[in-house]
């Protein structure tokens, strides 16, 4: 009898998207006939949250599940030996390291000689890596290592010198997922291209239930008043980083409307200026928030599509973003900042615009011209880009990663797409 493959899956923090990847990487282990074992900070969920998510886990067959959250930081902070301790009480094949990014020290101290995690090694890098889009290395060698003389950054989990020199000389991972495919052509194997698991692809996740139903008709309502009047869309929770104050700034400068689908927390740095913005748009009645999130990735897209473009004023992002491509499988073209992944992609493959990262001027004007663009001027575009992000691509990936057989997913340069800009 063929042995049946157990896989770890370790993704301490289930925050959000999180859940979405450890749902959809548990449905492809499934599919390949593995037995899957799930840790992470569960007990941080509340019961609904935690109940929900144990059923979709165990949807396609039967998953362990281990919290994780009496370890330090909920797992974030979990050291080789405790990992490696875990690997074989589990009796675990492969172990997936989910959030990568912040294991760089642990993965550092396998350097030591018999010191490795058992089995094969696999790491998810969601984070991507920056100075491969603001320069080769921003940092150079005679000041980090001055800053690691005065402690300030730990040579164990800086991320150039991760993936630039310890990865390749000391083999820390059998293979390595990245989301970032300018870094995967550039640096080859281990690292294999991931296509961004966006979102959950069962097929009931994209209908809605009747509390959403209601939520897209008032959002439809809101719409249909003053259609001459144009409406900008922020999908998620508030967040400074993901440029929720600079959409109410840009709203109330250009007179639109502003559809709001997230929870809005404190937004920190800016609270006064967020709350005398909102009720500028409150006022005129040009502002639609519903106060929660709604996951539904249905309601998602029936959002992104009140706008005629999606646009994501992001500070200093440089990787891959769900938000984006679900606004590219809605149809509709993003203008994003012209630095980083998003940037790339929208330029290479005539996604939508780019403007001047940190210029207020030049998001306006850059807004105002991609929405009077023609209806569909892109969508030939979107959906030959979108077919890169298929569940058979993304199954793919992870299958070759884990070493079940298949090949890698082909990055978008190798897969035959147009390659021209957008001016």
């Amino acid at each position: 009898m063929a042995l049946t493959p157990r896989v770890l899956i370790f993704s301490p923090a289930l925050e959000g998207h999180r859940q979405v990847y450890c749902r959809v990487l548990t449905d492809i282990l499934h599919d390949a006939g593995c037995a899957v074992v799930v840790a992470g900070a569960i007990g941080c969920l509340d019961a609904p949250a935690r109940a929900a998510f144990s059923e979709k886990l165990r949807r396609r067959g039967p998953a362990e599940l281990v919290d994780t959250t009496a370890l330090p930081r909920g797992g974030r902070d979990i050291g080789l030996d405790a990992l490696s301790r875990l690997v074989r009480e589990k009796n675990a094949h492969v172990t997936v390291l989910a959030e990568a990014d912040d294991h760089l020290e642990l993965l550092t101290r396998q350097m030591v000689p018999g010191r490795r995690i058992p089995g094969r090694r696999v790491g998810i890098f969601l984070r991507g890596t920056r100075y491969v889009h603001v320069g080769r290395d921003p940092d150079p060698w005679r000041n980090r290592l001055g800053r690691w003389r005065r402690g300030e950054v730990a040579w164990d989990s800086d991320p150039y010198t991760f993936h630039e020199h310890l990865m390749p000389r000391f083999g820390l991972l059998d293979a390595a997922l990245c989301l970032d495919e300018v870094f995967v052509n550039s640096h080859g194997r281990p690292y294999e291209w991931l296509p961004d698991i966006y979102a959950s692809f069962d097929d009931e996740d994209w209908s809605v239930n009747e509390d959403e139903r209601t939520w897209l008709a008032r959002l439809q309502e809101f719409c249909a008043r003053e259609r001459e009047s144009p409406v900008l869309v922020y999908y998620g929770t508030a967040q400074l980083r993901r440029g929720y104050p600079v959409l109410l700034r840009l709203a109330v400068d250009l007179e639109a409307r502003l559809v709001h689908c997230g929870a809005r927390p404190r937004v920190d740095g800016a609270d006064g200026e967020v709350e005398k913005l909102r009720r500028t748009l409150a006022r005129r009645g040009a502002l639609f928030e519903t106060d929660t999130y709604l996951p539904s990735f249905g309601v998602a897209r029936e959002f992104l599509r009140a706008a005629p473009c999606a646009v994501l004023p992001y500070r200093r992002h440089y990787v891959s973003s769900g938000i984006m491509l679900q606004a590219l499988e809605a149809g509709r073209p993003v203008l994003v900042p012209d630095r980083g992944l998003m940037a790339w992609r929208t330029l290479k493959f005539q996604l939508g615009r780019t403007y001047a990262e940190g210029s207020f001027e030049a998001l306006c004007r850059a807004t105002t011209r991609l929405a009077s663009e023609k209806p569909g001027a892109y969508a030939t575009q979107l959906e030959s880009f979108m077919t890169l992000f298929a569940r058979e691509r993304v199954a793919a990936a992870v299958r070759h990663a884990l070493g079940l057989g298949g090949l890698p997913a082909p990055t978008p340069n190798s897969a035959g797409l147009s390659v021209t800009e957008h001016v």
